[in-house]
């Protein structure tokens, strides 16, 4: 952020490439979830929450997954897995219904959180297990 970068992008462990740029602090073997508060917290600090896009690659692998990523401050995310699953499986059509499947996925969890556009999605969609209320802070 600090070198003038517009994004930045949380490769985790689930199906993290590595394949971001050297200019970015690489910190593999993190559950890539979990790597979003941190990530947030730290643009905040700088001055940069909202201005430098957060994108989260790597263990996004259904709709529930962009929704959790969404709601916890990432701006959007990648979905490598299901693309190459599908590409593998059908060839172009099979990509096509991986992002059919995915954008069901997320129309469906997003109904059950009551939210009508992902960018209502936010920490108040979030159940925090006992123990862990203090991640539940606005950010």
């Amino acid at each position: 952020v600090k070198a003038g970068a517009d994004v930045v992008v949380l490769d985790g462990m689930q199906g993290g490439t590595a394949a971001t740029q050297e200019v970015f602090i690489e910190n593999v073997g993190q559950p890539t979830l979990a790597c979003i508060r941190p990530a947030v917290q730290a643009l905040q600090e700088l001055g940069m929450h909202r201005k430098v896009q957060l994108i989260v690659s790597g263990g996004i692998r259904n709709g529930a997954d962009v929704a959790k990523a969404l709601a916890l401050g990432a701006r959007s995310t990648y979905i490598g897995r299901a693309f190459i699953y599908g590409l593998g499986a059908m060839g172009q059509a099979g990509v096509t219904k991986a992002l059919e499947v995915i954008h069901k996925e997320l129309d469906v969890t997003m109904a059950l959180c009551g939210e009508r556009s992902v960018a209502a999605l936010g920490r108040h969609n979030l159940i925090v297990p006992q123990g862990f209320e203090d991640l539940t802070t606005p950010l």
